[in-house]
């Protein structure tokens, strides 16, 4: 009971701080919204990238990695042929191109730790 007179006794206080002065108001305000626009900024600048997807090879593996690449929610992917990929690239449409080489399953199944064909070009 004494704690929750404590609660409202300091409420009190605080809003006829802010009638009596206006700027108090301004300055309990401003700083939680600048920090949602700052969160919302950096949440929209680090989500779904757009990438360049390049695919050289058709077996299984390769289109099993298109497939993960397509689907996730990393990316936002667009397939291209690899003169489409620079030109997307050098007019800064993508964030980087993914190259699926066309001995991408040939590797897979070289059984390397990773295939090491498989290279992304920022």
């Amino acid at each position: 009971m004494a704690s929750g007179r404590a609660v409202l006794a300091i409420a009190a206080k605080d809003i006829l701080t802010w009638f009596r002065t206006p700027s108090a108001i301004l300055a309990s305000l401003l700083p939680p919204v600048a920090f949602l626009l700052i969160i919302f900024v950096v949440a929209g600048a680090v989500g779904r990238n757009p990438v360049a997807l390049v695919v050289e090879d058709s077996g299984p593996q390769a289109q099993r990695l298109v497939s993960i690449l397509e689907n996730s929610d990393a990316f936002r992917v667009q397939r291209a042929t690899p003169s489409e990929a620079t030109q997307l690239l050098d007019t800064l449409q993508v964030a980087a191109v993914i190259t699926v080489p066309a001995t991408f399953d040939d590797d897979y199944r070289a059984g390397g730790p990773t295939p090491s064909a498989c290279r992304s070009t920022t």
